[in-house]
Parts: C-alpha cells; structure tokens; sequence
C-alpha cells in the first residue's frame, strides 16, 4: 500500500478532467470530476476515504434530485461536508423552494453557481445568509427579472453584462440596471460593450468593481480609446481586452496602436493578405502600463507561411492563434511547422480550412498515417470519413509533436 501522503498526491492529480484554457478564474470555473477519480475510489476502503471529498467537492443537481440530496446529506454527513462548489438547476415551481431546503445541510458550501437560472429575493437572501458561501455566480444580467432588487448583492459575480454605450441623449436601461447592482455590493467579471464608438473619455472614470475583463464588438464606427488609460488605471483585475471585428472595422480603420504597424505593412504590399477577426490583448502585471497581443484570430487569404512570418516578428507573446484559411494554396507540413514554431509562447491553435490544403513529402510514395477504428459498413462514405479523420490527426499530431521539439531544440 503506497504511503497516504503518496496517494493524495495521486488523488488530487486525477481529480478533474483538464482543461485546454482557463478561460475564468479559478473561483468562477466549475470542474468536472474525472472518471479515473471514481475507478481509484472503488479500489478499497482507504483509497474511496481519500477520493470522497474530491468526488463531492464539486456537485451539479437538479431540481427534482434536491430533496434526494437533502436527505442524503442528513444521513451521511461525510458527504454535506465535502460539497464546496454547487451548480444548481431548477426549472419547475417547486426548485427554488427545494434549493433553499439543501442549503443549510451544506456546512462547507463555498460557491453556488447560478448561472442559467433566474434568481429571487428569497433565494438571494438564502444564499446571503449561509455561513460559509463567499460566491454567488450568475450569468448575463439580462437574464435577471426587472423587479429583482435585493438589499444585498455583495456575494453575487455576474459572469458578464452586456451593455450598449449610450448617446448623452439616450436612457439606458442596461448600463442603469448594472449601476444599482454595483452600488449593492455585486461585482462583475466581463463587461460586453456594443457600439463602442459611442464611449468618451468620461467613461475612463467609472468603476466597476471586480472587473476581469472586456469584450469590445466593433462595427463600422471610428473607435477612440482616449477612455482606456484611465480605466485601466483603475481597475488592478482587469487583465485582459479582447476586440471582435463584426463589420470588417480592422480593414478600413487602423487606429489602434497596437494594430497598425502590421496592418501598414499589409496594405503597403506585403506578400500576405489578411485581417483580423479578433484581438486579445493581456497585462502581464496588475496596474502595468504594458499591453501585449497575445492571442489572435485571423482570416487568411493569400501566403499564410509569409502571413505567420509577419505576425510573429510583431507578437511573439501570442499564445492563443485561431488561422481561418481562405485560399487554395496546398503547403507543405513542416512548412507551416517551422512557421508556427516562432511564437514561443504558443499553447492554443485553432485551423480552420487548412488541413485539407496541406500535403507532406512522403504523402507522393505512402500515406503515414492509417486508419484509426475499424470500419462497420465500408462504403465510399464511410472509407472518405475515416480518410479525414486519421489525416486531420496525422497532421494535428505533427504539428504538436514537432513544434514542441523544435522549439526545445531553438531554446
């Protein structure tokens, strides 16, 4: 028998399925728990003692199993007490009575998660008033009802709110609703802002507290960011701003500093052709004054090895790149391999259209890779789709593979 302090150490690394990116921070992210986890519990005595707050620490019920886990925590308080995290789900009149009956069996509750689920004054007043939840998560504020207005918000973070950025002129129900939650003691992760051509430089010197991040959808409208230093100034969480081109704003305007050396360089001739669809940038230190491109989303439609040459000479700390490909140029593997080995801090690759368009060297005498599960019915379709497949995880493969080592080989 391996030592407890051996076997823990297991346990918490089988504990949960991993995530590819850690989009939320770690008090609003819900964890899956791992199949693995269950197969090692069942081994012995010793080993389901260890599992057990790992297996229960994170629960998704719903409505109609409440009353089930109610009279289950009562009989095993074992279980009551490794709950932490609760994603809870009603969708009949008898949930929210139900939910506020679990929560007292629950002595170690420390988050809800409510997202997808329209809160109440009773519930928010149940949940405020249990001893041990520090976080109360909820999605868009759009989806809680007008006449909900507690006294009482400062446990609750709202996933994101949408807002419109108003004319002096315009009432703006959103932006109102948001204010009165934040003066109630609420906080909020991400805010979505529509129409940012509208923002003045009196934005720069609102607050909202908890803020994480922001989403800007840009339209057709020339966009200043006079109102960005100040708000940022302010807000030491905020870590990242991502920018979503929704009517080609990046090909007619390059009035972002951040932008316009490469999108210069493209329009002066370059021997790529492409634009953004989105821009993310980070800071790497809360309250810095540095901003770099870190993940990119780009539609490509002519030299995508010139096109990658480019982008990293301008953002080597890209670590998430999404490559849309609208062109019908076949490219060689190691090529695009090389190419994407320039960005050092690259962890996430999104292709879209590209694995049809790339060919290998050895693909002219043999095809590498071979088929990936048997075929029930080997058919013409049949025998094109396990094609596709095993080449799309051929060349997925490659290019993880090799990367890696060339970037190791480079350092």
């Amino acid at each position: 028998m391996l030592p407890p302090e051996l076997l823990c150490s297991i346990v918490e690394y089988l504990a949960y399925v991993p995530e590819i990116c850690h989009c939320e921070r770690p008090e609003t992210h819900f964890r899956t728990v791992s199949p693995d986890l269950v197969h090692v519990s069942l081994v012995n005595r010793h080993c389901r003692r260890i599992c057990l707050p790992f297996i229960f620490a994170h629960v998704r019920i719903k409505s109609y199993n409440m009353r089930k886990l109610r009279d289950c925590c009562i009989s095993n308080p074992a279980i009551a007490y490794s709950i932490k995290m609760l994603k809870a789900s009603y969708c009949d009149k008898d949930g929210p009575e139900a939910f506020c009956e679990l929560l007292p069996h629950l002595g170690r509750l420390a988050c809800v998660d409510m997202r997808g689920n329209a809160l109440n004054v009773a519930i928010n007043h149940a949940m405020h008033q249990h001893p041990t939840i520090s976080r109360i998560l909820v999605g868009q504020l759009i989806s809680m009802p007008p006449e909900f207005a507690p006294s009482d918000m400062s446990r609750v973070v709202a996933k994101c709110s949408e807002i419109y950025a108003p004319t002096l002129t315009e009432r703006n129900e959103p932006v109102e609703k948001l204010v009165r939650y934040l003066a109630q003691g609420m906080k909020v992760a991400r805010l979505d802002i529509h129409l940012p051509e509208r923002l003045e430089e009196n934005f720069g010197r609102q607050t909202f507290p908890g803020v994480q991040g922001f989403h800007l959808y840009l339209g057709y409208g020339l966009v200043l960011t006079s109102w960005l230093p100040g708000i940022t100034a302010t807000h030491p969480q905020l870590r990242k701003i991502q920018f979503f081109d929704q009517g080609y704003y990046f090909r007619r305007h390059h009035s972002f500093p951040f932008l316009s050396p490469v999108l210069d360089e493209v329009s002066q001739g370059y021997s790529s052709a492409f634009f953004p669809k989105s821009v993310t940038l980070n800071r790497p230190s809360p309250l810095g004054v540095v901003w770099l491109v870190t993940g990119l989303n780009l539609i490509v439609s002519s030299s995508l090895i010139d096109t990658l040459l480019l982008v990293s000479k301008h953002f080597p700390h890209i670590d998430t790149l999404a490559l849309d490909l609208a062109e019908q140029t076949k490219y060689n593997v190691d090529d695009l391999i090389v190419a994407l080995a320039r960005f050092p801090s690259l962890r996430i690759l999104h292709l879209t259209e590209i694995f049809s368009q790339l060919r290998c060297v050895k693909e002219k005498k043999e095809r590498p890779w071979k088929p990936m599960r048997p075929l029930d019915k080997p058919d013409r379709a049949q025998k094109h789709a396990a094609a596709v497949e095993s080449r799309i995880q051929w060349y997925a493969s490659r290019i993880a593979e090799v990367s890696r080592l060339w970037r190791l080989s480079t350092s």
